[in-house]
């Protein structure tokens, strides 16, 4: 793969060739600005607002949330909640969002939920902020309609009991 670092929002360098995960092994911690086998390199200065995110971002996607003003408290990692996880392929459960991309109003299709359970539909833009939230009983399409949002990449979360599943929804 290729990373790409940014500051405030403009890209500084382009990596070829990134191989492997960010996931730590054997329980081991994730280094950010050092590496685990040399003492000796680490990185000298601060690094604020870090972020992961499980789709690649445009430069535009990344420019929109350097404007974007935010309290450290709207941070999921300052509330001390974690990453959601990442979405594992062939769950039983389909989910679907039409039409994607979109301007604010979308369907939301939740095939093989069980009837009879609450449902959670969450909306995060790309810093982890809720933008929308519905909670209650599901039918097999949930509408969504009228949101003003700024045009960008957002991850929509379902949760019913154990289940989550994530899609991408593209506002534009």
């Amino acid at each position: 793969g290729i990373l790409t670092a940014y500051v405030d929002g403009v890209a500084q360098g382009t990596f070829p060739g990134i191989t492997g995960s960010v996931h730590a092994n054997n329980g081991q911690p994730v280094w950010l600005g050092g590496r685990n086998d040399r003492s000796d390199r680490y990185y000298q200065g601060d690094m604020d607002q870090v972020g992961f995110w499980y789709n690649a971002l445009s430069a535009t996607d990344i420019a929109g949330m350097a404007n974007e003003s935010q309290a450290s408290a709207s941070c999921q990692g300052a509330r001390n909640e974690p990453l959601a996880p990442e979405p594992e392929l062939g769950m039983a459960p389909q989910l679907s969002v039409y039409p994607n991309p979109n301007t604010g109003s979308f369907t939301v299709a939740l095939e093989g939920l069980n009837a009879t359970e609450p449902v959670s539909i969450t909306l995060l833009n790309a810093v982890g902020q809720e933008q929308y939230r519905y909670e209650g009983t599901h039918s097999a399409h949930h509408a969504v309609e009228g949101l003003q949002l700024k045009a960008g990449i957002y991850l929509l979360r379902v949760q019913q009991g154990e289940t989550l599943q994530h899609v991408r929804v593209v506002i534009r």
